[in-house]
């Protein structure tokens, strides 16, 4: 495996000087050579491949994407597995560690694409200032219209903000797939990343052997018109879970008045509050809002450790103590480092946000602890940012035959199971597995699920009994006081 992809990355590199010799008539080139990280195997292959931002525009701006390549530990490795990072805005080389020596990598290649304009360092992001954010985390869309024109203003100086789309986001895919010489691939796709691999699939099907699709995203979840509506399920389904477990019962006997109370206080006044940070050990002062602690509990509910401390740090902060739920709020409540929010807007607004009707969202809302900000603020954002006109066609329902895994978490707090029945419609050869997780999960049990169906390209047979073995983490409790000392014996007062 190392010699072939030694072959692949002197042929890629003979590709790039072969592109960039001819500006005006440009093709995609990719260059490859050995990863300078320690976290990587020694024969992964990391480097660029170099994308026009606009292929009809000529000569065009040239856009270089990061690539990385696992490779795969077996010696008869099957085909390669495109991995599609969430977001929109998400980077995917970033986790290439957590990908190599895994699952995923023990049979399969594994390719990693940054999208375009997820790169950190020249990639379309909107920063907020940052000790404005370290001392009053804010949610993404709680910026007014001067933070979101000035974004726009300073990005459209090097990026034409109608490039960064889906689609186009789609052909760089396939392009990749064509420079590396491969004909079959699997697609891997995780939230956001499912649109993309359905996508794929839709223009280049023909190219898919297999595919698992995590957190499902159907072109009918117009995001984010319906984040509320699945924010409120999961914690409705919170809430019965601690109504059902002795202990947390007894600990938290009312959740959700816990959650209204908190909520409730900070609308009335925001709250400072001071703490030691738990991976500095630096005090941390935080302004909690009301919105920015909703966003928090709808964050932690994306997974199931976070998910079951909710109870427990509510309970605090409803009788007064807020400190761990600035700590979280502080922690998995800011995002900002981990999507680029200028091509956040630029797929979603094209996508998405345009085909929400102001007359529906509060009917989409409901009595959500969430609220309506999100949705509306993400209009308001898109109000003011350059938009693409995409095709009918990729809007248009379609059927495949590709054998695909559905995973859907059953407390997904933002692409809950019904999402993963609507992709059954595209995807009729396929498994829908509900876990007992939150958002774009593969536990083992899915891992090995998915390895049957990508050895074999086909749902047919594939053993499935380990998903009645799953088993949820237990609730945080408050920790038990310390026991009474002993009493002294008495003393000899004679």
């Amino acid at each position: 495996m190392a010699t072939a992809l030694a072959a692949l990355a002197a042929a890629s590199a003979s590709a790039l000087a072969a592109s960039a010799a001819t500006p005006a008539g440009f093709v995609p080139g990719l260059k490859l050579g050995p990863c300078a990280r320690a976290d990587l195997p020694a024969a992964a292959q990391c480097g660029v491949f170099r994308v026009a931002e606009d292929p009809h525009r000529k000569p065009a701006r040239i856009l270089e994407l990061k690539v990385i390549v696992l490779p795969a530990r077996a010696n008869r490795p099957l085909e390669p597995v495109f991995a599609i990072p969430g977001g929109p805005g998400a980077i995917e080389t970033e986790h290439a560690a957590d990908l190599a020596n895994s699952w995923l990598d023990e049979e399969h290649p594994v390719v990693m694409l940054d999208p375009r304009g997820s790169d950190p360092e020249t990639g379309l992001d909107c920063p907020a200032d940052g000790d404005r954010f370290v001392q009053e985390p804010t949610p993404i869309y709680d910026e007014g219209e001067a933070f979101w024109r000035a974004c726009r203003d300073r990005l459209a100086r090097r990026a034409d903000l109608t490039r960064y789309t889906t689609p186009l986001e789609i052909e760089d895919l396939d392009a990749l797939r064509r420079a590396l010489g491969y004909d079959k691939i699997d697609v891997y796709g995780a939230s956001y990343g499912t649109r993309v691999a359905t996508g794929y699939i839709h223009a280049h099907g023909d190219h898919v052997r297999a595919a698992l699709l995590t957190g499902l995203l159907p072109m009918s979840n117009r995001i984010p018109l319906f984040h509320a509506e699945a924010a409120q399920r999961a914690f409705d389904q919170l809430v019965a879970e601690c109504a059902a477990d002795a202990a947390c019962r007894a600990a938290f006997p009312s959740v959700r008045a816990d959650l209204t109370r908190v909520l409730e206080r900070l609308r009335r006044e925001p709250a400072t509050v001071g703490f030691t940070d738990e991976e500095s050990h630096q005090p941390v002062t935080l302004k909690l809002t009301a919105d920015s602690v909703a966003e928090t509990i709808r964050l932690m509910m994306y997974e199931n450790e976070n998910r079951r401390r909710i109870p427990l740090l509510l309970h605090l902060a409803a009788a007064g103590d807020l400190q761990a739920l600035a700590q979280k709020t502080r922690g998995v409540g800011n995002i900002r480092g981990e999507v680029r929010l200028g091509e956040q807007l630029s797929v979603s607004c094209s996508e998405d946000v345009w085909r929400i009707r102001p007359g529906e969202i509060a009917g989409a809302v409901g009595s959500s602890f969430l609220g309506e900000d999100r949705v509306r603020g993400e209009m308001a954002a898109c109000a003011l940012w350059p938009t693409a006109r995409l095709p009918k066609s990729y809007y248009a329902p379609f059927r495949s035959s590709v054998p695909t895994v559905l995973v859907s978490g059953e407390y997904d707090p933002v692409t809950p199971p019904k999402w993963g029945e609507e992709a059954r419609k595209t995807f009729p050869v396929s498994l829908h597995l509900v876990t007992q997780d939150g958002h774009a999960d593969v536990n083992p049990c899915v891992a090995g699920i998915a390895l049957q169906v990508f050895r074999t390209g086909s749902v047919a047979g594939v053993d499935t009994a380990c998903m009645a073995q799953e088993k949820l983490p237990p609730f945080a409790l408050p920790p038990e006081p310390p026991p009474e000392p002993p009493p002294e014996p008495p003393q000899d007062r004679k």
